[in-house]
């Protein structure tokens, strides 16, 4: 019986973990089709603009091979463990990846980006996990805000970097509040809306293995999510 319990078990965690990748995939995936769609319709007029989003699609395929063979890899073991690396990083490198990936794209749909003013510290993790964390918060906000703003601002508190990412929009239910971060949770605004409600739960796992946390605030007119950094 406790066996059995045990398979059950082992299963839900790989189909989390399967799944877990399979959202990861649509980042980069919607990124190069965004770029694509851009470059087809002849939007860059300067030569630089569209080197910059045929740098973007190549990179971008990269990231979704890495994936897969992470899928090919995983669909092979039993138990979801996002891995993350243990290292440093400059919290300036992360941010300029974030705007690189996000400046752009948020002026194509028309959202204001605000990003607050930081002090370039040293941190404690693995930068491309961090990334995948932004990844999360701002796909998040282009799909469950109201497509208006998207503010980042930076703070100390008890020797540790926070990160604020708010955004626009309908708040979420206190009794969706409650349950956010579980995995397969969908609030009531996911309605129509593809996905399988575990992109803030990976980024809950992937912050509490770099030693961080996440954690959420609601506002009158928004939604933010608070990264704790060490």
């Amino acid at each position: 019986d406790v066996t059995k319990k045990r398979e059950l078990e082992l299963e839900k965690e790989k189909k989390i973990l399967l799944l877990s990748l399979s959202h990861d995939i649509k980042t980069p995936l919607n990124t190069i089709k965004l770029y694509g769609k851009a470059l087809e319709e002849e939007l860059y007029r300067e030569e630089e603009k569209k080197k910059h989003a045929a740098c973007q699609i190549s990179e971008k395929a990269e990231e979704i091979e890495r994936y897969v063979d992470e899928i090919m890899h995983n669909s092979r073991e039993d138990i979801l463990d996002i891995q993350v690396k243990e290292g440093e990083f400059y919290l300036d490198d992360l941010i300029k990846r974030v705007l690189e990936s996000y400046r752009e794209k948020c002026s194509m749909r028309m959202v204001c980006l605000e990003v607050g003013c930081y002090e370039n510290r040293l941190l404690a993790g693995d930068i491309d996990r961090a990334m995948e964390v932004f990844e999360n918060l701002f796909e998040n906000a282009f799909k469950y805000g109201d497509g208006k703003k998207i503010v980042v601002t930076f703070y100390e508190e008890d020797y540790r970097q926070l990160i604020r990412v708010f955004n626009t929009g309908i708040p979420v239910s206190d009794n969706e509040f409650n349950h956010m971060f579980e995995s397969f949770f969908r609030a009531g605004n996911s309605k129509g809306k593809q996905g399988h409600g575990l992109g803030l739960y990976i980024c809950r796992e992937i912050m509490r293995k770099m030693g961080g946390e996440i954690f959420a605030e609601k506002e009158e007119n928004g939604m933010a999510f608070v990264l704790v950094m060490k």
